[in-house]
């Protein structure tokens, strides 16, 4: 499949991976913790206007939240950072301000989809929404690119979507895990090419309405 049709808004859906406070606000949890948020805060206004022009084109956006209670930790997850400083089990609680969304926010017909470990598509519904809306490509955005990002984008491959990883609407806390992430979707999981790419192309389509 070659990049046109990748992103034909017939087929397409942008997956809008959690971009939610507690990873992008300056006082979110990673703010707080004294990660470096310029990469992701750079990011936004990018992601903000690939979002609109996906709008105007009719494809699907679905947003990815991540929510955790006491309810999804088990202990293995708990313990997952150990050998890292901070507190990784203090990010996103439910029903908090960490877990509302930021900079881009669902409209009326988006679809918001919940998750509780890095991937999108473990334990949610995300493949039978895609599947429902006869989707089999995704262009994936949001953060962390090396965490959340990337596991989705190699849990959609393995479901068998076709994948392109929106470079200049993804990011993490630093340069060299962005480019890590997208050498790695390159060489094995899908393509990498920017928003501006992409919108050009759906500018050239004749849009029947």
């Amino acid at each position: 499949m070659n990049l046109k049709d990748r992103v034909d808004p017939s087929r397409a859906a942008v997956i809008v991976v959690d971009v939610q406070n507690d990873f992008c606000h300056p006082e979110g949890s990673w703010g707080r913790s004294g990660k470096n948020m310029d990469f992701i805060n750079e990011m936004i206004p990018a992601l903000q206007k690939f979002v609109t022009a996906a709008r105007r084109q009719n494809v699907p956006i679905i947003f990815i939240q991540t929510t955790h209670s006491d309810a999804d930790s088990t202990s293995a997850w708990l313990s997952r950072k150990s050998q890292s400083s901070g507190d990784p089990n203090q990010t996103c609680v439910e029903g908090t301000w960490g877990c509302g969304f930021y900079g881009v926010l669902p409209e009326e017909g988006d679809l918001v989809v919940r998750k509780h470990r890095y991937s999108a598509f473990v334990g949610t519904n995300l493949a039978q929404i895609l599947n429902a809306l006869g989707r089999d490509s995704i262009l994936a955005t949001g953060v962390a690119t090396n965490v959340c990002v990337e596991s989705t984008v190699r849990d959609g491959l393995n479901r068998d979507f076709h994948i392109l990883l929106v470079s200049d609407c993804t990011a993490t806390t630093s340069d060299a895990a962005q480019k890590s992430t997208e050498e790695n979707i390159r060489n094995a999981f899908g393509w990498v090419d920017s928003s501006k790419v992409v919108c050009s192309i759906w500018d050239s389509l004749t849009v029947v309405k």
